[in-house]
């Protein structure tokens, strides 16, 4: 027989897991029915843009513009929150995100392995990398059909640097710089060279002056620019994650860069 004593154990055990059990499911409650927190504290979506490298960040007539401008006005109606341009030297992105003086920073950002303890990167909107452009009838599809041909490069670039590593690859490559990106396009498009290796900005600018011209753009390097938020700000990290997702399948950032590129 369970005695008087072990009885009152019992209920008195009981009693605290009951009371256990519903002080937890009161706290769950609790903070079902608090408001979420908000992806912003001020009510706006405050953007770091450094607006003195164009076509990303512009000051034109007085108004800003821009790839990153039209980024973060796309940002904030898909997360329906006002907009604030907050221009900045490109030195001051980080100290301003950091001191909350920007929710986020867009500007031409490639993301740094050494602050990623303290930032978010996105996945990337834009790859500032390097492309081959030949001409189609060409049928160059990378640098490995280099081959025996001739690689227009704007001197003292990136691309000079890529061009002499590959050139210890192919064999009978012929490297010929040219001044600027634009003279190094002009010369396979009169056909003083087969290719041109380029930044992507640069490529699709030139194109785009140059419509009637059929050229094949191949990418060679990687060199993602991507949103910047502070790692603490899960929420909005991951609300800019899933627009910027959103706005590859539908079309919207290739509607952006083609305003400007």
């Amino acid at each position: 027989m369970v005695s008087s004593t072990h009885r009152t154990l019992i209920i008195t055990a009981a009693v605290f897991a009951v009371i256990i059990i519903l002080y937890g499911g009161y706290r769950v409650i609790c903070r079902l029915m608090q408001p979420p927190e908000p992806l912003v504290p001020t009510g706006e979506l405050r953007v770091g843009i450094d607006i003195s490298y164009a076509p990303f960040g512009m000051l034109e007539n007085g108004e800003f513009r821009g790839i990153d401008v039209d980024l973060a006005r796309a940002l904030g109606d898909y997360l329906n929150l006002p907009v604030r341009i907050i221009p900045l030297g490109y030195d001051g992105l980080y100290d301003a995100l950091e001191t909350d003086q920007v929710d986020i920073i867009i500007s031409a950002l490639v993301p740094d392995p050494s602050r990623t303890n303290r930032v978010r990167y996105s996945i990337p909107y834009f790859n500032a990398g390097l492309v081959l452009v030949s001409p189609t009838t060409a049928n160059i599809n990378g640098m490995s059909d280099m081959t025996e041909k001739i690689l227009a490069i704007s001197l003292g670039s990136d691309a000079q640097t890529e061009a002499n590593r590959w050139e210890r690859r192919i064999p009978e490559f012929e490297i010929r710089p040219y001044e600027t990106n634009t003279i190094a396009l002009d010369a396979v498009r009169l056909h003083e060279a087969d290719a041109a290796l380029v930044d992507h900005t640069a490529a699709r600018m030139y194109l785009r002056d140059h419509a009637e011209w059929r050229a094949a753009v191949e990418e060679v390097t990687v060199l993602p620019y991507s949103v910047a938020t502070r790692i603490e700000r899960i929420n909005l990290g991951n609300a800019i994650q899933s627009a910027l997702e959103t706005f590859q399948r539908d079309g919207t950032l290739e509607a952006i860069f083609s305003r400007y590129l």
